[in-house]
């Protein structure tokens, strides 16, 4: 599987996405799936965005797992109103 190296903290640590990842959510987004389907994948990838949460901001695990959880509930909000 192919990956791509975002940076961290704005220093030399790179933390690895997934390209596969990044072309399903573009994928879901413009087949018409819109806010939900960005939804569903995020909840399928919850752990690995809440790690990229964690090692970009420095929060600690529970956190980021909130802010994960969080955003997922904005998306399935926004996508029940298209």
């Amino acid at each position: 599987m192919d990956r791509v190296a975002l940076p961290v903290n704005g220093d030399d640590d790179r933390h690895a996405l997934d390209i596969e990842f990044v072309d399903r959510l573009n994928a879901q987004v413009f087949e018409g799936h819109g806010f939900r389907g960005l939804a569903a994948m995020m909840r399928e990838e919850r752990e690995g965005l809440a790690e990229i949460e964690h090692a970009d901001t420095g929060k600690p695990m529970p956190m980021a797992y909130a802010e994960v959880g969080g955003s997922i509930a904005y998306f399935e909000l926004y996508g029940s109103f298209v």
